[in-house]
């Protein structure tokens, strides 16, 4: 699945999964289940098509906003 952001920039994320790790060196964002999102990017300067942070705090709405819809789906416990 491809996400295309509003600044234009797109994501590829198999399965329309990203995830989110916390390695020691910091958060590892990653799609699928065996690929990375570069975030930072590794560019200096970078380059047009690089992630930006607005384009991070996007892709980051997106996925609280999945996770928030997931858990009100849930039955309450009994």
């Amino acid at each position: 699945m491809i996400f295309t952001l509003k600044s234009g920039r797109t994501v590829y994320a198999n399965n329309g999964i990203i995830g989110l790790g916390e390695p020691v060196s910091g958060f590892e964002v990653t799609e699928g289940y065996d690929g990375i999102i570069t975030w930072p990017p590794y560019n200096d300067p970078p380059e047009p098509d690089d992630l930006t942070a607005d384009d991070m705090r996007e892709i980051a709405d997106m996925m609280i906003d999945r996770w928030t819809r997931f858990r009100a789906s849930l039955p309450d416990s009994t």
